[in-house]
């Protein structure tokens, strides 16, 4: 799935108020190889709850977040359930409980607030976060996709009402 609806209201965001005022109340973190709701090849990150918290209750802005893969268990081969055993490949998996325990983590990374990037350091390994530094920012090009909310950021006229007494606005446009 692919996160340029959430890229270009970032971008429309950061239009609207500028980059210096967005980075104060929102970071966006993409990560390469993970479904919408987690799974797949990349690493995810395990905690966003404590760094938002220490954003808000006591000002430090989240950097790099620390993501790790967790290998999936996998399907038995051969065995009560599971491909090529009784009941076939539509059978449940191994064991009581019907899966594999997973192992323990099988790739690292730092994840960097959009736009930055990761970049390999050219030594270490590839799946150690400890081979990794921020890389440049590579911003998506707004301009290639059309979005549902684009019209939020557009300019248009509004009024400005004030109370005068119980039930009587005065109202000014605007634009």
């Amino acid at each position: 799935m692919l996160p340029a609806h959430t890229i270009l209201y970032y971008t429309a965001l950061e239009k609207t108020l500028g980059a210096k005022q967005v980075d104060q109340f929102v970071r966006l973190y993409i990560l390469p190889g993970v479904g919408h709701c987690g799974g797949g090849d990349g690493p995810s990150i395990k905690d966003f709850l404590a760094p938002m918290m220490a954003w808000v209750e006591r000002g430090i802005a989240p950097g790099a977040l620390p993501a790790e893969h967790i290998p999936q268990p996998v399907r038995a081969q051969g065995v009560q359930g599971g491909p090529g055993g009784p009941g076939g490949p539509a059978g449940g998996f191994m064991g009581q409980g019907g899966q594999q325990p997973a192992g323990p983590a099988d790739m690292t990374r730092p994840i960097f607030p959009y736009p930055h990037t990761q970049k390999y350091i050219g030594t270490g390994d590839v799946r150690d976060a400890a081979s990794f530094v921020q890389g440049p920012a590579k911003p998506a090009p707004a301009n290639v996709f059309e979005w549902f909310g684009a019209d939020f950021y557009k300019p248009a006229p509004f009024k400005w009402c004030m109370a005068i007494g119980p039930t009587t606005p005065d109202c000014t446009d605007t634009s």
